[in-house]
């Protein structure tokens, strides 16, 4: 796509194959292809706009706005940042977390929980999803900042991609103007319905951030990602994804799920639900269902911290929630049989 150089409308059907799919936030698309001559100039010009815009929105300072390309790059450039030293990661865990601390030859350390005014001795860097991205359970502003404010040795990057999507979001954004050692990571892609795009930002307070800039590609957000950005935030409250209905469909599937009481599910404050079935791998389970059920389902594999059994079910509604209920159901009544006849 680097080396593909568009000149006419005529020749942007390719691109629009490409690019669009019919599920991202409305307007984007045509706001991108009206611009498309300035996409042929360097991206400089828009991304001091992009980051006033970002900052207007989440309400801060643009010197505590840091556009990227994607939440990896963010992870991968505040772990070199850290450099070789001990690191915490809160489980369950993204894969991708253990990887950037091993790439930046961090120490990873473990905990199944964390409290307020827990000191982490020794430990320079944490990096915790809220609400956590497998099992949607969530920790709240203020017992994280007593958290944060108990560990000032430690970075503390909050990955908040699913915040959107909770029932009443809880950020530490505000927090960021004060807290020197906060880090807080947003997906502009997760958020718009436009996977691949090539945007996120983070939050931090402007002495941290300008330090982590100095690691950064100058032009590691492409053109199209900051033109698509600026369509975005001109209207930022119209997401493509309608999380007042996922939420309701989720709460439904958990209310009929609950009847099956040899399910695991924790309680989710975010659009997707999380469930086990103790004795049966993550991977079995969620092969079961997809060929069952008919449904997409997400797991991370036996090396992702406390992940092992835990698979995640996007939001459903009718026929499919049915077909959910009805092969679980099913796959328990047969492995207490199972269980009977031995």
């Amino acid at each position: 796509m680097a080396d593909t150089h568009f000149t006419s409308p005529s020749e942007l059907t390719r691109l629009d194959d490409l690019l669009w799919i019919g599920h991202e936030t409305p307007h984007v698309k045509d706001f991108v292809m009206d611009r498309w001559e300035q996409l042929q100039k360097p991206p400089e010009p828009y991304s001091e706009t992009l980051v006033r815009m970002i900052a207007d929105y989440e309400g801060v300072s643009p010197n505590q706005v840091w556009a990227l390309n994607s939440r990896w790059e963010s992870l991968q450039l505040v772990t070199q940042f850290l450099g070789p030293q001990n690191g915490m990661l809160v489980k369950p865990s993204p894969l991708e977390y253990t990887s950037f601390f091993q790439n930046a030859r961090i120490k990873p350390l473990y905990t199944d929980t964390i409290f307020p005014f827990t000191q982490f001795t020794g430990v320079q860097g944490c990096i915790l999803s809220n609400p956590n991205i497998w099992h949607g359970q969530m920790y709240y502003s203020d017992e994280l900042e007593d958290l944060i404010s108990a560990n000032p040795q430690c970075v503390f990057i909050i990955d908040e991609r699913t915040m959107p999507f909770t029932e009443v979001p809880d950020s530490l954004s505000p927090q960021t103007a004060y807290m020197r050692n906060l880090i807080v990571l947003r997906s502009v892609e997760d958020r718009y319905g436009l996977p691949g795009l090539g945007l996120s930002y983070a939050l931090g307070h402007p002495k941290l951030i300008s330090g982590l800039k100095t690691r950064q590609n100058p032009h590691s957000v492409s053109g199209l990602a900051q033109l698509s950005g600026l369509a975005i935030f001109q209207n930022p409250d119209h997401p493509a994804i309608d999380t007042k209905t996922n939420i309701e469909r989720r709460q439904s599937l958990e209310k009929a799920l609950q009847k099956l009481p040899a399910l695991s599910i924790p309680r989710s404050y975010t659009h997707y639900l999380a469930l086990s079935l103790p004795g049966v791998s993550a991977q079995a389970l969620a092969s079961y269902l997809e060929e069952s059920a008919q449904v997409r389902v997400f797991w991370e594999g036996e090396e992702a911290l406390g992940t092992s059994e835990i698979i995640r079910i996007k939001a459903s509604e009718g026929d499919a929630q049915e077909n959910i209920f009805m092969a679980l159901q099913h796959l328990i009544q047969t492995r207490e049989a199972q269980e009977t006849e031995k």
